[in-house]
């Protein structure tokens, strides 16, 4: 699916990744794989497929499952001599309270916009299909509430298990 689409990254929610489960076991070439596994719970986890090409680094310090339950995974990344970006994939059930976009997504946001360069934000509900933040006036209330112009959260996109990321 990523060469047909043509992705260059692309995002999964509800990986079910653990410990016991081999980089090597979810591979695919030519992608880096950078993964948020919820080893303490059936489920959940989040990861992401980089274009080898890039250069990418997880914001280690930024990537967690937070005692709410909302998951977390920041990469820092740059094409080529571009200037970097950060993306964030986010998971959520329905058992986690929205308020964890103000409560924990807020801490790592702004730790985040130390970097000084564009976010990109992709998260989803409990299914496959990529939904960015729901409800998504959360975010966007909470964005603006921050005044965080460096902050991009793309609309909705559509299609099961992927996401392509678009630059803004």
């Amino acid at each position: 699916m990523a060469k047909k689409h043509k992705l260059d990254i692309f995002t999964i929610s509800e990986s079910w990744l653990t410990d016991s489960v081999s980089d090597l076991e979810v591979e695919f070439p030519g992608f880096s794989l950078f993964r948020l596994d919820r080893n303490y719970k059936i489920g959940g986890g989040v990861c992401a497929y980089v274009n080898n090409s890039f250069k990418c680094v997880k914001l280690a310090d930024l990537s967690y499952v937070s005692d709410t339950g909302l998951h977390q995974l920041w990469l820092k990344v740059q094409v080529k001599n571009f200037k970097s970006f950060i993306i964030c994939t986010a998971y959520r059930t329905d058992d986690v309270p929205v308020n964890c976009f103000e409560t924990d997504l807020s801490f790592t946001l702004t730790s985040a916009m130390t970097f000084n360069v564009p976010i990109f934000i992709f998260s989803t509900c409990t299914n496959p299909i990529i939904h960015l933040f729901y409800p998504p006036q959360n975010l966007h209330r909470h964005c603006f509430r921050l005044l965080l112009g460096q902050v991009h959260v793309p609309g909705e996109i559509a299609n099961n298990e992927y996401a392509k990321f678009w630059g803004g």
